[in-house]
């Protein structure tokens, strides 16, 4: 009788075990559906932002491309001159626009616009700007001097006789002669090319690309949801928005919604009639067995002793009494202040001055804060969650920053009204808070503990904009950037004192109880929502320029306008010269490259820019390696540039970038000083360098002359040369001299005759041939091109 009981009891708990078994199927499955598409979205991400990077390269070098052309042709630049051009000189400008269209990578149309004489010439002629078709976008970008960034798709009818219309993007860049501005070129750049470009760089036929230019609803479909078969990611350069449509996953979802909600509807009965069923089975009495003995889902509480229920007794009081330790130790954040309620709660206590315990609970568990509502009138009132809520609000503060959704104020208070959250409001606040060091932070903490901190960060920030009277709006932009909206209430509040009094005492808060570090850049001033928009941009703009700033840095606009734009072209030049003063082995490369971050230090850098200029030191350095012996090319390869990589991932700052710099380049030149320290030739390489370091600037310094000095043969001086250092002797010299006499022309007014007798040249016939064939343009407009910028 016993073990037919026992066998009954075992029995009874299949329909259980069958309840646990189909719910784990059914989360696995639905995990692993989520998996995949999370997956999916982030290749397609890491391509678009590829294909990205490609195209802002070529649209950068197009007007990088244009801008040296104007800066060192004659040709263009004397249709400035503001006198009538000849039959010859227009030929010779119109040949020069067509030659210059013809190298951008992209296609484009190109057209010069003279302020002073009114005029507009392109490949297709001269004409007045008030005959010339493009007049108006001349007028307003020329005069609003709206020439920093690329405009959105406009038409533009082009100067022939046809009249043709094409769709383009442009920019214009304002040529400007000592304070005044005399003119301007515009690049016109074929959206239907820019379009075929930009889809060349998919390997795949399964997807394609598609650019917003930012006036598009960003993807949303009419239900406010982003569409699963699409991407989308914005260019820092343009500002425009790529979006990435994958054609052949078009009307495929792993596991929809509707499935899911449809399984869980089938799973809910069948898991009720199967409890029912154990109840039915495990309540029923064998025989002999009173009905009492068994009770429940099969917890026996007849035969509980007395000290376990002191114990669970004990356990509860304990809890009550100091609800906060176990949050303590789940978070890690210090807390302090009132504890042990009698009704179970903690303290009061601001969270600028406390972690409280209910902070990590509710990141935890978020309903446990969520209270159902009180019936009014005896009538039961629908309320919306508290969760929906929130959610709404963020996807509103989310589709109104980035722009995708324009209200006007009545609109907004509306909306805010039916959200019930406040809406009194004079101006607004807008700023952008950045995680510093985001790959160690995700390679330090799993994904939980990840989302406390931001729970965490969220919470202090509240409490902080409460305390000085604001109320705050919250939403992560990305998993590590912040934006805030305030508003206030007061019109004597004054937007940026507050704004930056707030992000500093805010930033303090999670230093000193988060250690960790967070960079914050300030929008200018919101007087409505409707310019909340740009307000947002502004502090997007500061909020890039982290890397000059270094991280923990309040960025707004009196800082940011004291940097200047880079000038690319010397910037790359100085660090060609760092490079090669690395191979050659040069004392003062370090002392170069700590010039060249000073440099950096005082323009506009932003992370792009930081990308750019790791992968161009990487470049740089690729280009002396290849004159250096196989085993060092292979030991570059090999260690270095897998380095370099991993630079553009990690590295958020200029310091960062040039520690790592300092320290991959020392390593890389401690190679080199072991490598030939092990070859004798090249003591006499380098002997030979420094000899004509010290007499360049004499006619008669010769190999024959460097030869006899150091007593080796001529011909074998000449080979050790050019196996060490990478180069021959004679174009060292000529290099040597080169470099000093550039340095006269920009420093100097001294005439050129007396530039090449210093420079060690006989007459200047010979320097102005040697300066001519090596830098393709006389020594006397060198020094006017080097003055001008």
């Amino acid at each position: 009788m016993t073990m037919l009981r026992g066998c009954r009891r075992l029995l009874s708990y299949i329909p259980m075990l069958s309840i646990v078994v189909i719910a784990l199927i059914f989360f696995a499955v639905v995990a692993l559906a989520g998996a995949s598409a999370d997956d999916q979205q982030e290749s397609q991400r890491t391509i678009l932002e590829r294909i990205i990077y490609q195209a802002d390269a070529s649209l950068l070098l197009a007007e990088r491309n244009t801008i040296s052309e104007l800066l060192t042709n004659k040709a263009l630049q004397q249709f400035y001159s503001n006198r009538a051009m000849t039959v010859a000189e227009e030929a010779q400008t119109r040949r020069s626009l067509r030659e210059l269209e013809a190298s951008l990578p992209v296609h484009s149309s190109i057209y010069l616009y003279d302020h002073g004489a009114q005029r507009v010439i392109s490949a297709a002629g001269i004409r007045s700007l008030y005959q010339f078709p493009d007049q108006a976008y001349i007028l307003d970008h020329y005069r609003g001097e709206i020439t920093a960034q690329w405009t959105g798709p406009r038409f533009l009818r082009e100067g022939d006789e046809e009249g043709r219309t094409r769709q383009v993007v442009s920019l214009m860049r304002v040529f400007a002669d000592a304070p005044s501005k005399r003119g301007a070129i515009i690049i016109n750049v074929d959206t239907d090319a820019l379009e075929r470009k930009v889809n060349t760089f998919i390997e795949s036929a399964a997807g394609s690309v598609e650019l917003l230019y930012g006036a598009s609803d960003g993807g949303m479909t009419s239900e406010g949801k982003e569409a699963v078969t699409s991407t989308l990611v914005r260019s820092e350069y343009t500002g425009w928005m790529y979006r990435w449509k994958n054609e052949y996953l078009s009307g495929y979802v792993p596991i929809s919604p509707e499935h899911r909600r449809w399984a869980g509807v089938a799973l809910l009965p069948t898991t009720v009639a199967l409890v029912f069923l154990t109840m039915a089975v495990r309540r029923r009495p064998g025989p002999g067995q009173p009905e009492a003995a068994e009770s429940g889902f099969g917890w026996e509480t007849a035969g509980r002793c007395e000290a376990e229920e002191r114990i669970a007794a004990e356990a509860i009081l304990a809890v009550r009494d100091h609800p906060g330790q176990l949050a303590e130790q789940a978070c890690g954040l210090p807390i302090s202040g009132a504890r042990g309620q009698p009704d179970g709660r903690a303290g009061a206590g601001n969270v600028m001055t406390i972690a409280p315990d209910e902070m990590c609970q509710e990141a935890l568990d978020p309903k446990s804060s969520v209270q159902p509502a009180a019936p009014t009138g005896g009538v039961q009132e629908a309320v919306p969650d508290d969760e929906w809520r929130s959610l709404q609000s963020q996807r509103l503060d989310y589709d109104l920053l980035t722009g995708h959704v324009m209200l006007t104020e009545a609109q907004y208070i509306s909306r805010l009204s039916e959200l019930q959250l406040p809406h009194r409001y004079d101006r607004i606040g807008v700023f952008l808070a950045e995680i510093d060091g985001q790959a160690a932070f995700a390679a330090q903490y799993p994904a939980r503990d990840r989302q406390l901190f931001r729970y965490a960060m969220e919470q202090s920030l509240q409490e902080a904009a409460g305390a000085h009277g604001l109320s705050t709006r919250l939403v992560w932009m990305t998993s590590h950037r912040l934006a805030c909206v305030l508003h206030l209430r007061s019109p004597e509040q004054e937007p940026p004192r507050l704004v930056a009094a707030l992000a500093d005492e805010w930033q303090g808060w999670v230093q000193q109880y988060l250690r960790m570090s967070v960079s914050i850049g300030i929008g200018t001033d919101a007087k409505s929502v409707e310019t909340i928009a740009a307000s947002y941009r502004s502090a997007q703009d500061n909020l890039s320029l982290k890397p000059v700033f270094g991280a923990g840095a309040r960025i707004d606009d009196t800082c940011s306008s004291c940097k200047r734009s880079l000038d690319s072209y010397a910037d790359l030049q100085a660090l060609e010269q760092v490079a090669r003063s690395l191979r050659m082995m040069e004392a003062d490369w370090q002392g170069k490259l700590v010039l060249w971050f000073k440099a950096l230090r005082e323009g506009r850098v932003t992370k792009q820019d930081l990308t750019m200029l790791i992968h161009s030191a990487m470049v740089q350095m690729e280009k002396e390696v290849t004159v250096l012996p196989a085993n060092i090319q292979h030991q570059w390869k090999e260690a270095f540039i897998p380095r370099f990589a991993e630079m553009k991932e990690h590295v958020e700052t200029l310091d960062e970038l040039e520690v790592e710099l300092i320290k991959e380049w020392s390593a890389f030149a401690q190679v080199l000083e072991e490598e030939r320290e092990a070859r004798r030739p090249y003591h006499l390489a380098m002997q030979a360098k420094a000899y004509v370091d010290r007499h360049f600037t004499e006619p008669s310094l010769s190999l024959a002359a460097v030869s006899s000095a150091l007593q080796v043969r001529p011909s074998a001086l000449s080979q050790i040369f050019k196996e060490e250092l990478g180069v021959k002797f004679v174009d060292y010299v000529i290099q040597s001299r080169l470099e000093h006499a550039k340095r006269m022309l920009a420093e100097t007014d001294e005439p050129i005759q007396s530039i090449a007798e210093q420079s060690g040249y006989p007459n200047h016939i010979s320097f102005y041939r040697a300066f001519k064939k090596v830098l393709n343009i006389p020594p006397g407009e060198y020094r006017n091109v080097y003055r001008m910028q």
